[in-house]
């Protein structure tokens, strides 16, 4: 009687066993075949300058590591890009990315600075690679829908900026596609001076939210047709811009004026009939034989310092058409200027053909500040050709003063009264120079707002304003997506913690533009913000730990600096490890434990803790079975001693 209980429960136990033994094995099928565990972005390891505003149906985020990268993948290059899209990582708790956007998307740009003419030119030996996509819903491409993923060394994702919608809910659509386009034509017609000459030259479907476009807080999905209408001829005056006609309701919900107040050159003068083109000689017109040497300029500018081959980088056509006085001058952002005759200078004409650059590459959207940054970017490319912040009036006189905006009436910083509210016509001049104005003080130096700034010269500003604008920028920017591309770009061709970026930060900071908001268009002084005061970069980061030690040095910290330990005499970053010396007379041991003279910290990321969790896990499942077997214990209560034991591995 007695052996026969004992075989009972022997086969008791076996099948608690095979029950314990399905679950592990099958835990170990899930984890392998599903990647694991879901995907997580830690806040801690993201800078002060990430931000993801979540609304009901879009998110708008932008995250920066603080040090490093933000999230490492197993595959490299474009399959790194597409395994963080469909790993969706969570950043306390939030999607960044909704789900099936892998299948809900497509590639429209890519980039590899490692065969980066300009950066090759410069000796800057980066691998960096930009990938950006745009969000389709059911098949339609979203209007600035976009997700930028950046990374080095083929799978460390370092920085990532989306404009996302979540909700993919279209409305039926109503309106025929040719019903669209002649409600455009005839919008089109009411505002040309030339109706006539107005041709339709494209269409394209988008949906269309205007909460991720940062114009309202409207997150309906329209479905709109764009309809791109031009005015060819020659002779009349410059007309450039899209339509977006809502196929549900036939509204016109948004415009995109596209005129902005390769060596391929064209230069005609209207009054007289004379035109001057490439390798032409003089004409004996003034203003003709001006211009073209301007152009000319401009053109070898950007070739010998971008490899870049004409304004919009594909050898296009630089024309410049003079019209009789009028006091204007414009371009269309595809390679044509006008100028009226009365109102020509050397800054004029390379502002108007630098807005051709920017329209070429990130192509800022209409908005106040997307406005805004569409004409510092014009700005900026003036100076190279007389190597001042001035922008000069016809006639004589000062029209921007760049470097010192508060002696004509600009505004100096984001929460400057003079900052014009409401994106009227004509205010993205002058909100524009924030911007601008903390670019020359990047080349300049100087004190402004609490922050000393050192000068890096002209030259490596510009190149920091290329690499931005080419590299990060998209044309849902505002002043905060500014701040970051600056910074991403100084670190490409600087390095991260050098003093060079470390000037850079601090005139963004000191005129505030890390202040902006994200996802709005507009200066926080227009909706009530509070100013704070800059907050200006004094220490120096050491690559590649979180490990930062002031210039002098005279302490060091860890990730974000709960605690000072002061007296560092050297600070030596070797692979994941750095070694810190202190005098002999400090032994802090609030934070790590240390030896008075030297000490090794290790800043390994920790991802190893995971693994370890899982085979910590494998182990106590193994150590239950032979210990169930041998002493009798209760299966459950150890099995759920191993559960706890394997969270607490996993996640810490």
């Amino acid at each position: 009687m007695k052996s026969s209980n004992i075989g009972y429960l022997s086969t008791k136990k076996l099948i608690y066993v095979g029950i314990v033994l399905i679950f592990v094995f099958g835990f170990l099928f899930i984890f392998v075949f599903s990647g694991g565990q879901k995907a997580v972005i830690e806040k801690k390891s993201l800078s002060k300058d990430s931000s993801i505003i979540k609304s009901e149906n879009t998110t708008i985020s932008s995250l920066q590591p603080l040090d490093g990268y933000i999230y490492k993948t197993k595959s490299m290059g474009l399959d790194a890009a597409k395994e963080f899209i469909k790993d969706s990582p969570r950043v306390g708790g939030e999607k960044i990315v909704p789900d099936n956007f892998d299948k809900n998307s497509i590639l429209t740009k890519s980039i590899d600075d490692s065969s980066d003419q300009f950066l090759k030119s410069t000796n800057v030996n980066i691998n960096n690679q930009h990938f950006f996509f745009n969000q389709t819903i059911q098949g339609i491409p979203v209007f600035n829908g976009t997700l930028g993923i950046h990374l080095r060394n083929g799978n460390e994702i370092y920085s990532v900026d989306g404009r996302l919608v979540f909700n993919q809910q279209l409305g039926e659509e109503r309106i025929s596609e040719n019903e669209a386009r002649d409600i455009a034509l005839q919008k089109a017609k009411l505002d040309a001076r030339n109706a006539e000459h107005l041709m339709i030259a494209e269409t394209n479907k988008y949906v269309f939210n205007k909460k991720i476009l940062n114009q309202e807080e409207d997150e309906t999905n329209y479905v709109v047709l764009a309809v791109h209408i031009e005015n060819k001829d020659q002779n009349t005056q410059l007309f450039n811009r899209d339509f977006f006609v809502d196929l549900v309701t036939g509204n016109i919900l948004y415009e995109v004026n596209n005129v902005r107040h390769a060596k391929n050159i064209s230069v005609s003068n209207t009054e007289n009939g004379l035109t001057r083109t490439t390798n032409q000689a003089a004409v004996g017109d003034v203003n003709v034989d001006n211009i073209y040497s301007w152009l000319n300029s401009f053109y070898d500018y950007f070739f010998n310092n971008f490899q870049r081959d004409g304004p919009n980088g594909a050898g296009g056509l630089m024309s410049a058409r003079i019209l009789p006085p009028c006091a204007n001058a414009a371009s269309d952002g595809i390679g044509n200027i006008e100028l009226c005759n009365d109102f020509i200078t050397q800054d004029i004409v390379m502002h108007e053909m630098g807005h051709v650059i920017v329209g070429s590459s990130a192509n800022f959207n209409a908005g106040a500040e997307g406005s805004a940054l569409h004409e510092a970017f014009a700005d900026i490319w003036m100076v190279p050709f007389d190597h001042n912040w001035i922008a000069d009036k016809p006639g004589g006189g000062i029209e921007r003063n760049i470097q010192d905006p508060l002696a004509l009436g600009y505004p100096d910083k984001l929460f400057s009264t003079n900052w014009e509210c409401g994106g009227e016509l004509g205010s993205e001049h002058v909100n524009g120079v924030v911007f601008s104005h903390a670019v020359s003080l990047m080349a300049l130096g100087g004190n402004r707002n609490g922050c000393a700034i050192t000068s890096i010269g002209e030259e490596n500003v510009l190149k920091i304003a290329y690499q931005a604008l080419t590299k990060y920028l998209t044309s849902s920017a505002n002043y905060l997506d500014a701040y970051n591309a600056m910074n991403n770009g100084c670190n490409d061709l600087f390095q991260q913690g050098s003093e060079t970026c470390a000037s850079v930060q601090a005139a963004l900071v000191a005129t505030e533009i890390d202040q902006q908001p994200a996802g709005t268009q507009d200066s926080p002084i227009c909706s009530g913000g509070q100013e704070k005061t800059p907050i200006c970069p004094t220490t120096t980061n050491i690559s590649p730990s979180t490990i930062a030690v002031s210039p002098i040095p005279s302490s060091v910290c860890l990730g974000n600096c709960p605690t000072e330990i002061p007296g560092p005499t050297s600070a030596t970053p070797t692979n994941n490890m750095v070694t810190i010396a202190y005098p002999s007379t400090v032994a802090p041991s609030t934070l790590i434990s240390i030896n008075p003279s030297i000490s090794t910290i290790d800043i390994s990321s920790g991802g190893d803790n995971k693994q370890k969790g899982i085979v910590g896990f494998l182990l106590l499942i193994l150590a239950i079975i032979i210990n169930f077997l041998a002493d009798g214990r209760d299966l459950i209560f150890s099995f759920i001693h191993a559960i706890v034991n394997f969270l607490g591995n996993l996640f810490k």
